[in-house]
């Protein structure tokens, strides 16, 4: 399907009037009308009190103004929800994922502290990728939103440049083994190696967004 994919990127908080996942699937077929069979949702992750979704409290939240609950399995439950009922439709459903960290403060960093280092990125926490505990936890963190929104992939934001190949290729590898085929967009160009399927930023004619 991807060879003929027509990828709309979605925010769902404005999206609708209401700016949920239930409000949301009364426009799949609006969207299904016009030729699009993937939509990218814009991060969904619990923003906190100061993120904005590409800043957020973890891979492991979900926004409760999305959901309708504080209550993350239950917010999770609905964006299944909303999944199945764009496949009905015969369209796939990709997630962003994000890899440089956390908003200041988070509840994942006073837990964690050692899953992070000391500086700073995009205004946030930044993730400490040498640190071997973290790096299961986010793979194991990704490839659980897979099995249980039975979404269909990553766009993975910024990537190939913080996680980086051999994490996200874990990502997909397991995923595989589950009998899962995610479709993985980078956002910058990348050299594929098993864990991206292509980038973003290339077919948009970007080519200095390559980088090793």
């Amino acid at each position: 399907w991807l060879k003929s994919a027509v990828i709309a990127q979605v925010r769902p908080l404005t999206a609708t009037q209401e700016g949920t996942f239930a409000s949301l699937e009364k426009v799949l077929r609006h969207y299904a009308e016009m030729g699009v069979n993937c939509i990218w949702l814009a991060p969904v992750y619990d923003p906190g009190k100061n993120g904005n979704g590409y800043s957020n409290l973890g891979p492991h939240t979900i926004d409760p103004r999305l959901t309708g609950t504080d209550d993350y399995d239950e917010g999770w439950a609905r964006l299944r929800s909303f999944t199945v009922a764009a496949h009905k439709m015969n369209i796939r459903i990709i997630l962003d994922i994000i890899s440089w960290g956390t908003v200041l403060g988070s509840e994942l960093e006073k837990e964690h502290p050692d899953w992070y280092i000391e500086d700073r990125e995009w205004g946030g926490s930044a993730f400490d990728w040498k640190n071997a505990e973290f790096r299961e936890w986010y793979i194991k963190t990704a490839v659980d939103i897979v099995v249980k929104t039975d979404c269909d992939g990553f766009r993975y934001d910024v990537e190939p440049h913080y996680a980086g190949y051999d994490v996200d290729g874990e990502i997909r590898k397991r995923l595989m083994a589950l009998g899962k085929k995610p479709f993985m967009l980078s956002e910058w160009g990348n050299e594929r190696r098993g864990a991206y399927d292509c980038e973003q930023m290339l077919v948009l004619g970007c080519e200095k967004g390559y980088r090793t």
